[in-house]
C-alpha cells in the first residue's frame, strides 16, 4: 500500500454551520473546489464526497457512527481525498451530484455519498451507509475498501462508467419541439387529482411531502371553473394543519411526514417549506374564512418571529434541526404521557390528552412511551364526552397548552441555522407580503421590506446580480440562478404592495440579468448556474436547466411567472416574449413530471389566463386611495395585480395600453381604480365597495 500523503481537515476556517462541525472529526475534509481536485490528481486518489446539511438527522447519524470512527477515518484518509460539501451552501453542486449517483442507484437524498473520479466524475455512489453491515445495507469500511481497490486495480472500468454518467447528465434536453398548449397545464391537475388522498388530503402516500406549489395551482384552477380543486387544497391544507408535520404549540411545519396522515414527521423545519406554506393558507382563509386557516398561518410566522428572523437587520434564517443528540428524534417536540400529566390539572388533562392523542403508547419508534402532538378529536366532541360547556373547553385547552409551551421553553432546543440564504429570504419576503396583504399587518410588510432592502444593498454586485448568502461572515458563492429569480419575484410584489417603482425598477434589471448571463441559448430557458463562472470539476460546468419543484420551486416557472407578471404591469410584449420562448423550452420535459411541474403550470395558467389588474390613481396619502387599496386587498382572487400611480406620475411609468388609455380618457381628479382583464376593462370607480364586486368578479 501506498504510504499514507499527510493532509489535515481544512474545514475549521469555513463559515458553513454544518461544515464547521465537522472540523473535529479524524477524517481529512477538505472544502469543495479546486485545490481539492488537483490534490486527487497528484495523488492519484479516488475523492470522497459528502454531502449534506446541518438540519439533516442521517447526515448526523452517519457523521457519527462512521466519519467520528477511527478505523473508518483511517481508510478514508489513507485511499481517498475527502471532500465534504453544505448542500444548502451549494445548491450548484448538490443538484449535479443528485443526479449523478441516481443514474447509479435511482435514488438521492441526503447524505449524498459519492465516488469521484480526480476530475469530479461520479463513478459510484449512495446515501447513507452504516458502519457495519444491517438493514441489507454494506457496512461502510467494507464500502470503502472495494472502491479503492476498484479504483487501484480496474482504472479502465472505473473511469468508463465515470465517464458514461458524465455524458449523460452533461446533455441537455432539446428544445421543445411541441408548440404550448393548456392540456400541459390539465395534465398537472389531473395528476394532481390522480394522486390525491381523499381521506387525509395530500398526493401520493408515506412519505408525504406538503407539495405547496401544487396546492397553489389548485387555488388558481377553482377560479377557472375546476369545482373539485378548492376542496382538494383545503383538505390538504386541513389535515396538515391538524397534524404533527405542523409544530401545534411552536407553529410552523417540519419537512414532511412519515406516514400518509401527517402524524409523524422528520423534524427539522426549513425556510423554503414555510414560505410556501404560509402563502397556501393566506389563500385558504381568503377563500373560506374560516379562522382554523389563518390561525395556521400565524403559527407559522409565529414561529418564524420567535426562531428564525433577524427582526433588528431584516433576514429569515435558513432552518432548524432536527434533534440534539445520534438517540434523540424529535424528543424536544414530542411527550409522554406522565409528563403532560405532571404538569396539567385534572380538567386540564381531561380535555389536552384526548385533543392530542396523548397515550401510554405514542408514535415514535425509537421511545414508544413518545406522543407527536395532533388534533385527534374535534374539541366540540371533547365537550360532549367530558360533559364540559364549550366555552370552558376551549379555556381548558388554552390553558393547559400554555403550560405545554412554557414547559418547552425550559428544554434545549434544536439548533438553528442563521446563515442568510438569498434565494429562501426571496420566498419569505413574498410571503410575508402576501399575509399583509390578506389581514394587514404592518410588522410582516416591515420585516419583508427591511430584508428585502438588506438584500440589495449588501448581497448585490452591477454586472453580477445577487451573492447566494448575505448578512456577516458569510461565503462568497454568487452566481446561483435561484437567487436572482426568488428575489425578483419578491421584487415586483414588494412594487405591489408599497407602490414604490423603484422596486418594480429593480426587478426589471434583474431579470435582464438573468437573460442576458443565465439563457441557455442553445436549448431556451435558464441555467441554473452562470455559465461565466469557472467550476470545480467537469461536472459542475455541465448545463442543468431545472423544470421541476424539487425541493423548491422551479427557477424556471418562478423566472416565466415573473416575466409574465412584469408584461401584465407594464405592457411590455418583450417579456411575454421570453415567458413564451421559457415555457416552449420545456414542452419535452413535463408531460411526465406531474405535480412536480406545478410552478411551470402556474406560469402556463397566467399565460393563458391574464389575470385581473387594478391600478389605482390617487395620492398615497389621501384615505380614500387608502380604502381602495384595502378592497382590493380585501377579496380573494389568486394572481390578481395591483399597480399604484400617483396623478402627477400617470403619464412616466410604462402601462398596458388598454389601461393607460382609460385613465388619459378619464382624467381622475380623486382616487380611481381602473379594473382590467386581458384586453378588457370595467368602467372606473371612486366606491370601495364596487371595487370589491369588480375584483370578484370581473373577466
Amino acid at each position: 500500500m501506498t504510504p499514507p500523503i499527510s493532509l489535515e481537515n481544512r474545514l475549521g476556517s469555513e463559515t458553513s454551520a454544518y461544515l464547521k462541525s465537522a472540523a473535529g472529526q479524524p477524517v481529512h475534509w477538505q472544502p469543495w473546489g479546486e485545490a481539492a481536485l488537483a490534490k486527487a490528481r497528484e495523488l492519484n486518489r479516488p475523492i470522497l464526497l459528502d454531502i449534506g446539511a446541518v438540519w439533516c438527522h442521517w447526515c448526523h447519524v452517519m457523521d457519527r457512527e462512521s466519519y467520528e470512527n477511527a478505523e473508518i477515518a483511517k481508510i478514508i484518509n489513507e485511499n481517498f481525498v475527502p471532500v465534504k460539501v453544505d448542500r444548502d451552501e451549494r445548491p450548484d453542486v448538490d443538484l449535479r451530484y443528485q443526479k449523478a449517483v441516481s443514474a447509479f442507484t435511482g435514488q438521492g437524498g441526503w447524505p449524498l455519498t459519492a465516488f469521484l473520479t480526480p476530475e469530479g466524475k461520479v463513478f459510484y455512489g449512495g446515501t447513507y451507509f452504516p458502519p457495519d453491515e444491517r438493514w441489507g445495507r454494506p457496512g461502510y469500511g467494507m464500502v470503502l475498501k472495494r472502491i479503492s481497490e476498484a479504483y487501484r486495480e480496474r482504472p479502465n472500468e472505473v473511469m468508463r462508467d465515470a465517464d458514461k454518467v458524465f455524458e449523460f447528465l452533461a446533455k441537455v434536453p432539446k428544445t421543445g419541439s411541441e408548440p404550448l398548449d393548456k392540456k400541459v397545464m390539465d395534465s398537472v391537475l389531473q395528476s394532481a387529482k390522480a394522486n390525491f388522498d381523499p381521506v387525509h388530503g395530500g398526493f401520493g402516500s408515506a412519505p408525504k411531502f406538503p407539495h405547496a406549489e401544487a396546492v397553489e395551482l389548485l387555488f388558481l384552477a377553482a377560479g377557472t371553473g375546476e369545482d373539485w380543486a378548492l376542496p382538494m387544497a383545503l383538505k390538504t391544507l386541513e389535515e396538515m394543519g391538524k397534524g404533527g408535520v405542523y409544530d401545534q404549540l411552536g407553529g410552523g411545519f417540519h419537512r414532511y411526514s412519515t406516514d400518509e396522515r401527517w402524524i409523524v414527521p422528520h423534524f427539522e423545519k426549513m425556510l423554503y417549506d414555510n414560505a410556501p406554506l404560509l402563502v397556501n393558507y393566506c389563500r385558504a382563509w381568503q377563500a373560506t374564512g374560516d379562522n382554523f386557516y389563518w390561525g395556521i398561518a400565524e403559527g407559522i410566522m409565529r414561529y418564524v418571529n420567535t426562531w428564525g428572523a433577524d427582526r433588528e437587520k431584516g433576514g429569515f434564517y435558513a432552518s432548524q434541526d432536527a434533534d440534539i443528540s445520534l438517540h434523540d428524534d424529535g424528543d424536544y417536540y414530542t411527550w409522554t404521557r406522565k409528563e403532560v400529566e405532571a404538569l396539567l390539572e385534572s380538567d386540564e388533562a381531561r380535555v389536552l390528552i384526548p385533543y392530542y392523542d396523548i397515550y401510554e403508547y405514542g408514535e415514535m419508534q425509537h421511545e414508544p412511551s413518545r406522543n407527536v402532538l395532533y388534533i385527534a378529536r374535534p374539541l366540540e366532541t371533547i365537550a360532549k364526552t367530558e360533559g364540559i360547556a364549550p366555552e370552558e373547553t376551549q379555556e381548558l385547552l388554552n390553558r393547559g397548552r400554555g403550560k405545554l409551551i412554557d414547559a418547552r421553553a425550559k428544554r434545549q432546543a434544536p439548533f438553528v441555522d442563521q446563515t442568510l440564504y438569498t434565494n429562501w429570504n426571496g420566498m419569505m419576503i413574498t410571503a410575508y407580503l402576501e399575509a399583509y396583504r390578506t389581514r394587514p399587518d404592518e410588522s410582516a410588510r416591515d420585516l419583508a421590506l427591511k430584508t428585502l432592502n438588506r438584500i440589495l444593498t449588501s448581497a448585490y454586485q452591477e454586472g453580477e446580480g445577487l451573492a447566494h448568502e448575505f448578512g456577516s461572515g458569510h461565503s462568497d458563492v454568487r452566481g446561483i440562478f435561484d437567487d436572482q429569480i426568488q428575489v425578483a419575484s419578491a421584487l415586483v410584489l414588494a412594487f405591489e404592495v408599497t407602490g414604490d417603482w423603484n422596486y418594480l425598477g429593480t426587478a426589471e434589471s434583474l431579470m435582464q440579468l438573468c437573460l442576458d448571463h443565465y439563457w441557455d441559448k442553445s436549448s431556451g430557458g435558464f441555467l441554473d448556474r452562470d455559465p461565466r463562472l469557472k467550476g470545480a470539476g467537469r461536472l459542475l460546468e455541465s448545463p442543468q436547466r431545472v423544470i421541476t419543484d424539487s425541493p423548491t420551486p422551479s427557477g424556471n416557472g418562478v423566472a416565466a411567472q415573473v416575466l409574465l407578471k412584469l408584461y401584465y404591469i407594464t405592457g411590455k410584449e418583450d417579456y411575454r416574449n421570453w415567458a413564451q420562448k421559457t415555457l416552449e423550452a420545456f414542452t419535452n420535459e413535463v408531460s411526465g413530471a406531474g405535480i412536480f411541474a406545478a410552478s411551470y403550470a402556474i406560469a402556463l395558467h397566467h399565460f393563458y389566463q391574464p389575470p385581473l389588474h387594478a391600478v389605482i390613481v390617487g395620492q398615497k396619502d389621501s384615505p380614500l386611495t387608502g380604502k381602495l387599496i384595502q378592497s382590493f386587498h380585501a377579496v380573494y382572487r389568486p394572481g390578481k395585480i395591483l399597480t399604484l400611480i400617483d396623478p402627477q406620475d400617470a403619464g412616466k411609468h410604462p402601462l398596458p395600453e388598454v389601461v393607460r388609455a382609460q385613465i388619459q380618457a378619464t382624467v381622475p381628479e380623486v382616487p380611481t381604480a381602473f379594473v382590467c382583464a386581458g384586453t378588457s376593462c370595467a368602467p372606473p370607480t371612486q366606491d370601495p365597495l364596487k371595487l370589491e364586486e369588480l375584483v370578484a368578479s370581473f373577466k
